[in-house]
């Protein structure tokens, strides 16, 4: 989206609906992706979802995008470090742990063991090492030579998460935003060359 560029995001929701002969107004609720990500990505995902939850009166799901992510990881258990690039040379980095697959075709629960971190490739590489964790990249090809495969935070996953929607809550529409995992390149070099914080009122 932007000038001189193809908007194909709309076009696509409206292609979607009728592939499944449905409507907005079958629509109950609409999932996100939270971040961490790509600065303006995250922004026109977000707002695009905001804008359609509002106008349909219907509640707005984020959904962290490391977790959707570790959901294509469902069909082996294990436990695995998930990591994206954080850019300025760094990851973002989370350990998801699998539970064993009771019944074939279902996938096992995947949780979240402690919060997301940044740290230098190197250091994800030595974490993963340490404690027998499988590593897995966050894209479309691996980065270290110790990455065992990749994984894409794809929409579709959520569908995964129908187990657990009752530890999800729906946003607030006025006050939600994802999550960046870092400040903005701009702020940084505004608050560099201000030497205080950007102010945010």
């Amino acid at each position: 989206m932007g000038p001189a560029r193809e908007d194909a995001l709309m076009p696509a929701i409206a292609a979607t609906l009728q592939d499944a002969s449905a409507t907005m107004a079958d629509v109950r609720a609409i999932a996100c992706g939270s971040g961490p990500g790509s600065f303006t990505s995250l922004r026109i995902a977000a707002a695009l979802s905001k804008g359609l939850a509002q106008a349909s009166q219907i509640p707005l799901y984020a959904i962290p995008s490391m977790l959707l992510a570790a959901l294509e990881l469902r069909a082996q258990s294990g436990s695995y470090v998930l990591h994206g690039d954080a850019l300025r040379g760094e990851r973002f980095a989370q350990r998801f742990d699998v539970g064993v697959v009771a019944v074939a075709g279902t996938g096992g629960i995947v949780t979240a063991i402690g919060g997301m971190v940044r740290m230098v490739l190197a250091d994800v590489e030595q974490w993963a090492t340490s404690q027998s964790l499988v590593l897995v990249a966050i894209g479309s090809t691996p980065v270290s030579a110790c990455d065992a495969r990749s994984a894409w935070p794809r929409a579709r996953n959520a569908a995964a998460l129908a187990t657990v929607w009752e530890s999800f809550r729906p946003v607030d529409l006025a006050a939600w935003e994802p999550d960046y995992g870092r400040l903005a390149e701009a702020q940084v070099k505004w608050e560099e060359t201000h030497q205080r914080a950007l102010p945010t009122g």
